[in-house]
């Protein structure tokens, strides 16, 4: 149904006062239609709406082109997670993927380097920071922790 963005006003079944706004969504499964009023939205079921006044048809707004794409940069991004030129054992990738997932972290030889500030090395037990009680020390540590 092409009714998205049309304006109307419905008359609902047990209300007074008519809901007037801007179609925002359309869901035939439900039978829902979500109406804008602003910053507000109502969901209506169609089954209680007993008329519909097309107040303007669906204005068709121009597709806004893509946010450009620094390649560079995703290239800069897979490469650091890629995995080290040298061979690391099952638990080092483990870590590494664990890790990763919450933190940015790259690889230095051998070593698996976390916010720049801690490092992990074989055999991939213990977190060290250089500031003994960093907090990202910490979280990493219990990241390990967790994986045994």
């Amino acid at each position: 149904m092409d009714v998205v963005g049309a304006e109307v006003e419905l008359t609902v079944v047990g209300s007074q006062i008519p809901l007037k706004g801007k179609v925002y969504a359309y869901d035939e499964d439900t039978n829902t239609v979500a109406i804008s009023q602003g910053l507000d939205f109502q969901i209506v079921q169609l089954t209680q709406v007993e008329a519909v006044k097309s107040l303007s048809a669906p204005k068709l707004e121009p597709i806004e082109s893509p946010l450009p794409i620094d390649l560079q940069s995703m290239q800069n991004s897979f490469t650091k997670r890629a995995l080290p030129s040298i061979p690391v054992s099952t638990r080092a990738a483990r870590v590494y993927e664990t890790v990763s997932k919450t933190m940015p972290t790259t690889w230095d030889g051998v070593n698996i380097r976390v916010l720049d500030v801690v490092t992990v090395a074989p055999p991939y037990k213990e977190a060290v920071s250089a500031e003994r009680d960093h907090q990202a020390s910490k979280r990493v540590q219990t990241i390990i922790d967790s994986l045994n």
